[in-house]
């Protein structure tokens, strides 16, 4: 490893082996070279090691752990290691060139930085262009409030300053850990900013969590359920012990988690409620999970 101050963070795992060419020669080509490079293996073996750009730390899991345990074990790695900056990728997607170096700049400034997405579909082809201006986003963010519907900082176009996690623990049952990681900056009143120039070239698998613009069938129904349930009950469970105003927020919303949940038992109300989100998506659509929305907001489509 080189004495960088700015490490990039990767998982790779069983099925990522075809876009694995496409991220190392995005790493590769970026316009700075003044970081280091840490890749989680979690059941992959890398067999050709020229795949690695230099200055690249392997670790192989020894156990099987969840997502939320790979994170933070990826980001105390960091922190023991003394890094400054840490820049988060998915090793399915690819970034423009200037990624490494913009995020550098403006993490001088801010406590952690997200750039623009575009998607792509398997084979790395433009599917849509500019997702996060074409839904309305603010060019900095510093309060929890504009991501409790939705998320819009992915672990692929991110990057945080290690100070601003020096206090982070993750659930080991959070499935949106990205979502999990910026809720707590926020709730701890750290700040982001935008960068416009640099992108996050999304690819859209059947391997994605949730993917974006994508349409609402039941699969992704109730995994939307039960992704936004988890969060906001441990969102809930932190602000309440730490006594913070946002505890009955977030209590709220869990129990419209809770109600949703409940009407869908019904297969026709079901049938109904994805219907009418899919053909109202893009007013709805924010981020990701903003198409799960609870009732009192669906009945506003329901006519």
């Amino acid at each position: 490893m080189t004495t960088s101050n700015t490490i990039l963070v990767g998982c790779i795992y069983p099925g990522v082996e075809p876009f694995l060419s496409d991220f190392f020669e995005s790493i590769k080509s970026q316009t700075t070279q003044d970081y280091d490079l840490l890749i989680i293996s979690d059941n992959l073996e890398l067999k050709d090691d020229q795949k690695l750009p230099p200055n690249t730390k392997l670790i192989q899991l020894k156990q099987n752990i969840t997502p939320a345990q790979i994170r933070l074990k990826a980001i105390e790695c960091c922190k023991e290691n003394k890094y400054q900056y840490i820049i988060f990728t998915d090793v399915d997607d690819f970034f423009s060139a200037n990624r490494v170096e913009l995020s550098k700049i403006d993490l001088q400034n801010y406590d952690f930085v997200f750039n623009e997405i575009d998607l792509v579909d398997i084979n790395g082809h433009s599917i849509r262009a500019n997702v996060l201006k074409g839904i309305n986003i603010r060019n900095q963010y510093n309060k929890v409030n504009e991501i409790i519907d939705k998320n819009l900082f992915g672990l692929s176009n991110t990057a945080v300053s290690l100070n601003a996690l020096n206090e982070l623990t993750i659930p080991k049952e959070i499935i949106a850990v990205d979502w999990w990681i910026f809720t707590m900056l926020l709730l701890n009143k750290q700040s982001g900013k935008f960068i416009e120039k640099a992108k996050t070239f999304y690819r859209q698998t059947n391997n994605n969590t949730v993917g974006m613009w994508k349409p609402l069938d039941e699969r992704r129904l109730y995994k939307g359920i039960t992704v936004k349930t988890i969060h906001y009950k441990n969102v809930y469970q932190y602000c309440k012990e730490k006594d913070l105003k946002e505890t009955v927020l977030f209590k709220q919303k869990l129990e419209q988690m809770h109600r949703l949940n409940k009407e869908i038992r019904n297969k026709f109300f079901r049938k109904k409620y994805i219907n009418i989100v899919n053909k109202n998506m893009n007013d709805i659509y924010k981020g990701w999970w903003s198409e799960i929305i609870p009732l009192f907001e669906w009945r506003k489509y329901e006519n």
